[in-house]
């Protein structure tokens, strides 16, 4: 893995100040950084579960499977999307990343 030394993969738009990524696009980045969870350092992967254990457990909470299992697929639709957006601003596979965690 190749960084910069801000940290930013090779290959992603580093010229773009991360304030400036977030007033761009908050909803994208608030998804596909797991609520900012993928921004703390050190392992960023593990920091952005827990915003996924949470709501998992909440979503469990209500008690209907069918309400689980259709939080899930559209999490997991909206996880791909949410990455497939994130991912010119940070690189490839990026750390910051954590949404598919």
């Amino acid at each position: 893995m190749t960084t910069t030394p801000t940290g930013w993969r090779k290959g992603a738009d580093t010229t773009i100040p991360p304030r400036e990524l977030w007033a761009r696009d908050p909803f994208v980045m608030l998804l596909a950084t797991g609520m900012g969870s993928g921004m703390i350092r050190p392992y960023s992967g593990t920091w952005g579960t827990i915003p996924a254990v949470i709501l998992a457990a909440a979503i469990q909470r209500q008690g209907s499977d069918l309400v689980y299992i259709a939080s899930t697929l559209a999490m997991i639709a909206l996880s791909v999307w949410a990455s497939g957006q994130a991912e010119p601003l940070f690189g490839h596979d990026s750390g910051r990343i954590v949404i598919d965690e």
